[in-house]
């Protein structure tokens, strides 16, 4: 019996002889499923990587898998204006000294929720300036939410939403209602709804921080009227809805209030635009900042350019087969995807001259309004035409 022991515990002992099994039979109060799950579970290791040569104090948030390869969006830390006492192309941290940093105050939003850890804090911290502060998390989309994930059959997913909105009090967390997971509502403080677009409306204090912040709808709302009960039935058998008559229009508010121009002027002065890009997944949303220049599509429009590295002999550059899962991890469709996504190349162009992905590298954007369409819409197009490959393939559904 004795001997049978020492060959258990051998056996299960990572430190053992024979190096047999990975799980240690715990000697405290922690079970083997604990010790099964904390072994299992992926390590991250995230970087703030400042990134230059735009109208913004801007960085990227790199997250890495440590052993298992599992992959993370890039996320980014942006801040709202353009640098006052510092040039563009510089990071606060490069130009500045502390008592610098500390008279000319800033307000960060970061893009999608990154892995937390006090280390990163501290990083991001010394990158803002220690009198500025972060305002909010902006979500692109319910992949944009960073989860460590365990085996474990009935173990409960946890984001790290709380985590942040301590080390950040007032923190805002932003998102449309679609795409925020069960265990994510009670700490989203915003959640967007209907078709927008929607505008970033601030309050600030003597101090020029950010007291109060909300978006706004400037386009036309989804009414309890409009959502009757043959509308929702339609909807519900996949059918559009079909357009509102012109009686019902004059009954709910006048149509010129939610024409294009109108709510361009809504937008005017905004820092920040949150427009509504289904496709991806059912609640995506790509974030305009016009005063800075620079667009956040989240998963919503493919920039990457690897095609003359990879495939050598191909006539122009464009985006690799798998387009990095902007694809193959598409749940709204191909066809929705691309409706939202030309839309609001269309529409937000001329506001920005940069888009920042959730995969691949930033893209900047040169020329006019018109050479930025053509580029943009050409990058669009390539990547609808190995959708559509997809789709008769059976890899999209």
């Amino acid at each position: 019996m004795s001997a049978n022991l020492d060959e258990m515990q051998q056996r299960y002992d990572p430190t053992g002889m024979d190096g047999m099994g990975d799980v240690q039979i715990p000697s405290t109060g922690v079970s083997v499923n604990d010790e099964m799950e904390s072994s299992e579970r992926d390590r991250f290791e995230t970087e703030l990587v400042p990134i230059t040569g735009y109208k913004s104090v801007a960085a990227q948030i790199v997250t890495t898998a440590a052993s298992r390869g599992s992959f993370e969006p890039v996320r980014y830390l942006l801040s709202l204006s353009k640098p006052s006492t510092i040039n563009a192309t510089e990071t606060i941290t490069d130009t500045q000294n502390e008592n610098e940093k500390s008279i000319d105050p800033r307000t960060f939003v970061m893009m999608d929720l990154p892995p937390f850890s006090p280390l990163l804090v501290a990083k991001m911290k010394a990158f803002m300036g220690s009198n500025s502060q972060l305002a909010a998390v902006l979500l692109t989309s319910r992949d944009g939410i960073h989860y460590d994930d365990a085996p474990a059959v009935y173990r409960m997913r946890r984001a790290d939403l709380e985590q942040w909105k301590r080390a950040f009090p007032g923190l805002e967390i932003v998102g449309y209602r679609l795409d925020i997971p069960r265990d994510c509502r009670e700490s989203v403080t915003q959640v967007l709804d209907g078709y927008g677009p929607f505008a970033w409306q601030e309050e600030m204090d003597e101090q020029g921080k950010v007291v109060n912040a909300s978006f706004v709808e400037t386009g036309r709302p989804l009414t309890v009227m409009e959502w009757d009960h043959d509308i929702a039935q339609d909807i519900l058998r996949g059918r559009k809805p079909v357009d509102v008559d012109d009686e019902r229009i004059d009954d709910l508010v006048a149509e010129e209030e939610y024409s294009p121009s109108s709510i361009r002027a809504k937008e005017e002065g905004k820092r920040i635009l949150a427009v509504y890009t289904p496709g991806h997944s059912f609640g995506s949303v790509s974030y305009i900042f016009p005063e800075t220049g620079l667009c956040c599509s989240g998963f919503t429009i493919p920039v990457e350019d690897t095609r003359d590295e990879e495939n050598r002999g191909m006539d122009s550059t464009g985006p690799a087969l798998d387009c990095r899962g902007y694809i193959t991890t598409n749940r709204g469709g191909v066809d929705k995807q691309m409706e939202s996504a030309k839309k609001l190349v269309k529409t937000y162009c001329d506001r920005f001259d940069a888009v920042l992905p959730s995969r691949g590298d930033p893209l900047s954007l040169q020329g006019d309004y018109e050479q930025k369409i053509v580029l943009l819409l050409d990058i669009l197009d390539q990547y609808e035409q190995i959708g559509r490959i997809y789709e008769e393939l059976g890899i999209v559904d």
